[in-house]
């Protein structure tokens, strides 16, 4: 199957990305023929869908391991946007030429840049026609991550003060924005005056930016103290924490967990994407006198329950509404297939300040 894959290699081993060596043929190639052809091929509830444009996130092989979905070589690019091409027997609400953007599911067999991908229609949703086929595919995955931590998880309410760790990433561009749409005060912490500039250029700001490289844990508690009054964070929001009192690698210019727990208000919410946290006993009973709660993000789980299915659809569709009227605005990098495979290699190494997506033109 043409597209771009990932091979995981031994567990010593750094993962490799290849094209295959048929994509472009079926690029410059493709026809009617192909696609009538495709249609028998098609199960109930399937719909065939050309690929417009398609998002790069992290492959986390790990957690792919753990589900047993892991493939050798597995397909890279779930999030997708493009028309649709055919339906299989029992869909009823798509139909050929509708426009549509969604996220594929874990255990997909297609990658993304496939170019034509079968997918169930439980799993997309419609595009507006006023947003651009990379806005839509570039900000469908962070948004999910971003209503699961804000809505699900976080539960937030308008007036909460709302602290998002590495505001500037796309991740957490997504949270900054959606947090303040809801009326709630944003503190977001970067770590360069460039993306401390770029925060404080959004419409409307965060109430706070703290550059982390410059003021520190300190800086950013003095910061929260005065907005809150000395009461804390409502909710906390971080993208990974530093959980011993060297930087490892990887943790440079993460919040210490400590931190993070000294700032919550009482009965405050700690939202963390940090899979292996540790938290020693003196942690623990500050967390407990607190009243506080510890949630794992984790936007995979959508994908896990078909019990959840409608209200998955219900914020996809949300998010595309958003980007339309403008609540919601990403940082893109579009790229070409032919780069495909560099721009993955950066976000499988940690570069996510620019969201890439791969043009299929």
């Amino acid at each position: 199957m043409p597209g771009l894959y990932i091979h995981p290699g031994a567990p010593t081993e750094e993962p490799s990305f290849c094209l295959e060596d048929n994509f472009d043929f079926i690029l410059q190639h493709e026809h009617l023929s192909v696609l009538q052809s495709t249609q028998t091929q098609l199960r109930t509830g399937e719909v065939l869908v050309m690929v417009e444009a398609c998002g790069l996130s992290p492959v986390d092989i790990q957690f792919l391991q753990e589900l047993h979905l892991l493939q050798n070589p597995h397909p890279v690019g779930r999030e997708i946007a493009g028309i649709v091409k055919e339906v299989g027997p029992s869909v009823k609400f798509f139909k050929p030429n509708d426009e549509v953007v969604g996220i594929l599911p874990l255990g997909c067999t297609q990658s993304g840049l496939s170019t034509l991908v079968a997918v169930h229609a439980h799993f997309i949703v419609p595009k507006p026609p006023a947003l651009s086929w990379d806005d839509a595919a570039g900000a469908v995955s962070e948004g999910l991550g971003a209503y699961t931590a804000l809505h699900y998880l976080g539960h937030v309410a308008p007036r909460d003060f709302i602290i998002v760790a590495d505001g500037a990433l796309m991740s957490g561009l997504m949270l900054v924005q959606l947090a303040m749409h809801r009326g709630a005060r944003v503190l977001a912490t970067v770590l360069s005056a460039e993306e401390e500039d770029f925060l404080r250029c959004l419409q409307p700001a965060p109430a706070r930016v703290i550059n982390l490289a410059e003021s520190g844990s300190q800086g950013l508690h003095k910061a929260c103290m005065e907005e809150t009054a000395g009461l804390g964070a409502d909710l906390v929001i971080d993208s990974g924490v530093r959980m011993f009192g060297d930087c490892e690698d990887g943790e440079v210019g993460k919040i210490h967990k400590y931190d993070v727990i000294n700032l919550l208000a009482v009965g405050g919410r700690w939202v963390t994407k940090q899979s292996s946290l540790q938290l020693d006993p003196p942690d623990s009973r500050l967390l407990q006198m607190k009243g506080g709660s510890v949630c794992f993000l984790n936007t995979e789980t959508w994908m896990l329950s078909c019990t959840q299915l409608g209200s998955y659809l219900h914020i996809l569709r949300d998010i595309m509404e958003k980007l339309v009227s403008g609540a919601l605005r990403s940082r893109l990098e579009v790229v070409p297939v032919s780069k495909a495979v560099a721009a993955m290699q950066r976000v499988q190494h940690g570069d996510r300040l620019l969201k890439r997506v791969v043009r299929l033109d």
